[in-house]
């Protein structure tokens, strides 16, 4: 991916949801021959289990702030038919 182009990570829901189900899935549930695999993904997605909180915080934030723009956007859209 460019450089320009890696910020959009931080906007997409995608990227928090798969960190949340990497670190529900992964952390602590590793046996000793998969461990160094279990680790690699949580690093490779830099999923980190102690910003859990944070990702559900982002997720619903993004949720709302949809939300709230695909109401604004469809009621400016109604407008202008009435």
């Amino acid at each position: 991916m460019p450089d320009w182009l890696a910020w959009l990570t931080y906007i997409f829901p995608l990227t928090y949801a798969v960190r949340l189900v990497l670190v529900y899935e992964f952390d602590g549930s590793c046996d000793e021959y998969s461990f160094n695999t279990c680790n690699e993904l949580l690093t490779n997605t830099d999923a980190d289990p102690d910003d859990v909180w944070w990702y559900w915080l982002v997720l619903s934030a993004q949720f709302v702030f949809f939300r709230l723009l695909a109401l604004f956007i469809l009621q400016q859209k109604a407008g202008q038919f009435y």
